[in-house]
């Protein structure tokens, strides 16, 4: 099931949703049912929260689990520093927080900034 899906139907099974003004709020929760602010506009009726972020995080390493069985740690990491912009940054930590679930170290990223880096640099992508 792909990382989406299983975000959808946790929040499905779980009613929670995305709101970000009160508006989109009072459209969609319901009456009596407590309800808690999870970041990043996710809210949850309260009672259901536990479970929720338990689900969350199953799924988050659920996708990990499929991340490296599809690419190598060279991959991901190089990914990552794109996603990140480390090349015009010349910062490497957001990759490795990115990265901490992975098992990769902090190490492994700074070896793969070096090859990273130097590949922009050859052709000219900075």
């Amino acid at each position: 099931m792909e990382r989406q899906d299983r975000v959808t139907k946790a929040l499905r099974e779980h009613g929670a949703f995305f709101a970000f003004s009160d508006e989109q709020f009072d459209e969609q929760k319901v009456e009596g049912t407590k309800y808690a602010s999870l970041g990043s506009g996710i809210i949850c009726p309260s009672a259901n929260v536990t479970q929720f972020v338990k689900d969350l995080k199953k799924s988050g390493k659920q996708r990990i689990k499929e991340d490296l069985a599809k690419n190598t740690k060279s991959q991901i990491i190089q990914r990552e520093l794109a996603n990140h912009e480390a090349s015009y940054t010349g910062e490497i930590d957001d990759t490795i927080d990115a990265l901490k679930g992975y098992g990769i170290s902090d190490e492994e990223v700074a070896a793969e900034y070096k090859i990273y880096f130097a590949h922009q640099c050859e052709h000219n992508l900075i």
